[in-house]
């Protein structure tokens, strides 16, 4: 009993986010056998299907590269955004694992336990009492930018990872002492970034940077505070090698840098995201990835902070020079947390500084310089350390403006609370209700859409394809013009070769192949095997008579055989 009353905010806060997280996508996509609800098209079926390549295909030294998604080349699990930290762990489980097994569910309820956690550790550190960290807890839990990444781009719902670094940051007292454990931390905070995806990389990055700072300030040695940064950066990529990543022929340097960045209007447009504020215009459509409004319940929180700093401004004469010095001293972590917030900022936004619906101007950049920051080119995305940031400094401010007021004047109405305490737990739950309430319209979308069981309807719907691979054993797909098919059909052809154990020559990536998968294709029908079926759309009804085939013709596909089959 003793041990859960001094852990008692931590599980509280668990089992809230756990049942948050039930309550809005609810309890079926917890079923580790039941995968019809990734099939249905999107980004989750290219998550989904990146894993069963995956897992039925032979372990390589490189352990995130799989050789039957874009035969006969090798491509990472990185780059289906199939979570590789889950997918390799897993992996090394296929042997015990029912015949269909997916993690996603999982995966969601583990990021908002962290993400809830996470938030009421560093939420203890500024609150005192256990009922603020509680509810200050929640909002992070309830993030929009949390909630709208969470099975669009389900690994980018990951986002406890830039708490977690916020939580080496704000305790940075009472772990930090020792240069060498600090490097290797760090260097593990990268390797683990590196290994749910990519972005969150210098989003951390970022944390680290205030980091360094505060090291820096406090113990003035370069090395030293240099040694992280090292650490981290060698930690991300000997994860991002050792998965493959460099070695899948993806195009790094994808256009899009710019069209993608953060608006510096982000903060306050909705983007149909509120019950209670309309969205803006925004100077790029591409610009949903600078997604980075909070919610309404800290539009009320940001009253109270605004009332008391002004308050404590004019009071304590901080105007005075001496004055802005001391608190300046005393409160060094916020100057470097401003700093972090701006450098987020600033790499989001990209060179095309846009607010609203002008750009404001465009920052000129060396073809070296845009090649390296194309490899972020969402570079919208970055913002979220800033918009945590920002949320921290609002629930803690909020919390403390309300105490302020509320002992500055003792005619601060209480309405019948009898503490100062009451008052601000009656403005956090408030402002929690709102941000509920201004959110419910998407919260019950995403209830409807994952809630219920869904049913997969596969494209290919013929009982050919199962015969085909009975009487010939079929070994390899070739699709002779993939960019004619769409994504469903795409999806309903990786789904068969998967359960079949069958490659496929191309597939639907996070980023570009630079591989000559056309010519290849070409050369495949040109040297015919008959383990293989050669698939040709309506569109590609001309070339198919190119290639000396038996034809079929199959949901709506041409596809030619070497022999003609007996049924």
């Amino acid at each position: 009993m003793q041990y859960f009353k001094k852990h008692r905010v931590s599980y509280s806060v668990m089992l809230l986010s756990a049942l948050s997280f039930i309550l809005i996508y609810g309890t079926n996509i917890l079923n580790v056998t039941y995968t019809d609800w990734l099939l249905c098209g999107g980004d989750l079926s290219q998550h989904y299907l990146g894993w069963k390549f995956f897992r039925c295909a032979p372990w390589q030294w490189y352990i995130g590269m799989m050789n039957n998604i874009a035969y006969p080349y090798s491509e990472s699990v990185i780059f289906t955004d199939s979570i590789p930290l889950f997918a390799v762990f897993f992996k090394l489980l296929a042997g015990i694992l029912p015949g269909s097994f997916q993690y996603f569910g999982l995966w969601g309820l583990l990021c908002f336990i962290l993400q809830g956690y996470l938030a009421s550790v560093i939420l203890r550190r500024y609150l005192e009492r256990e009922i603020h960290v509680i509810i200050g807890s929640l909002f992070f839990v309830f993030a929009p930018i949390l909630l709208r990444r969470m099975y669009w781009h389900t690994s980018l719902g990951g986002q406890w990872l830039i708490l977690l670094a916020l939580v080496l940051f704000v305790y940075y007292d009472e772990w930090s002492e020792s240069s060498g454990r600090t490097a290797g931390v760090w260097g593990l905070m990268g390797a683990l970034c590196a290994s749910v995806h990519i972005y969150f990389v210098p989003m951390c990055g970022v944390i680290l940077f205030g980091f360094v700072c505060i090291d820096l300030w406090k113990r003035r040695k370069l090395l030293r505070a240099l040694a992280p940064v090292a650490a981290y950066a060698a930690g991300a990529v000997f994860v991002v090698w050792w998965l493959g990543g460099f070695l899948s022929g993806m195009d790094d340097g994808a256009p899009g840098l710019g069209y993608y960045s953060f608006n510096l209007a982000g903060f306050w447009n909705t983007q149909d995201w509120s019950f209670f504020f309309p969205q803006m215009k925004n100077y790029a459509d591409g610009q949903y990835e600078g997604f980075a409004y909070l919610g309404f319940g800290f539009c009320i929180l940001l009253v109270f902070t605004l009332l008391a700093m002004l308050q404590y401004f004019f009071s304590e004469q901080l105007y005075h020079r001496e004055h802005l010095g001391q608190f300046g001293r005393e409160h060094i972590h916020v100057g470097i947390c401003i700093q972090m917030g701006l450098l987020s900022i600033a790499m989001a936004a990209s060179q095309e500084v846009s607010f609203g619906s002008k750009l404001l101007y465009q920052i000129p950049l060396s073809h070296a310089v845009e090649e390296l920051w194309a490899v972020f080119r969402a570079s919208g995305r970055l913002v979220w350390p800033a918009v945590y940031l920002l949320m921290l400094f609002l629930i803690v401010t909020g919390a403390r403006g309300v105490a302020y007021l509320d002992r500055k004047y003792p005619t601060f109405p209480k309405r019948g609370l009898k503490s100062t305490a009451a008052v601000v737990t009656l403005i956090l739950g408030i402002s929690f209700v709102f941000q509920i309430a201004d959110l419910h319209e998407q919260l019950w979308n995403k209830h409807n859409e994952f809630a219920p069981i869904q049913i997969y309807s596969s494209e290919l719907e013929s009982p050919f394809w199962e015969k085909a691979v009975a009487e010939k054993e079929i070994r390899h797909i070739v699709f002779a013009d993939k960019d004619h098919m769409n994504q469903e059909q795409l999806y309903s052809f990786a789904d068969f070769a998967s359960e079949h154990d069958i490659t496929i020559n191309d597939f639907y990536f996070a980023r570009a192949l630079t591989y000559p998968i056309q010519e290849v294709a070409e050369d495949f029908m040109k040297h015919p095997n008959q383990n293989t079926l050669y698939i040709f759309t309506e569109e590609a009804r001309e070339q198919s008579k190119a290639y000396d085939f038996v034809y079929y013709e199959e949901d709506g596909f041409i596809i030619g055989v070497t022999d003609a089959f007996s049924f």
